[in-house]
């Protein structure tokens, strides 16, 4: 196969897509978090595990508040007790 560019060719474009990639312009979440930041958020929210991820915990996390709901339901109580540090003996 013959070359396309010459070794010339690639370091020159080489070196203006470094150029393009450093003088692009930072998004508004860029510059409140920081580049390092930015890239972990970015990349939290764009990997599609990351999402399944969030999802799972959040589903959770809102079945887990809903047992608390039933549980109050139940025993208001031994509850209302708990939190203001009584100490029941049974």
């Amino acid at each position: 196969m013959e070359a396309k560019y010459t070794e010339k060719e690639n370091e020159d474009l080489r070196s203006k897509i470094f150029a393009l990639e450093t003088l692009r312009q930072k998004s508004w979440l860029e510059r409140k978090l920081g580049p390092l930041w930015y890239k972990i958020v970015r990349g939290v929210f764009t990997n599609p595990l990351s999402v399944i991820g969030l999802v799972i915990t959040l589903v959770e996390n809102r079945r887990d508040d809903r047992r608390t709901v039933v549980r109050r339901r139940l025993e208001p109580a031994r509850l209302v007790q708990r939190e203001i540090g009584l100490v029941v003996i049974e």
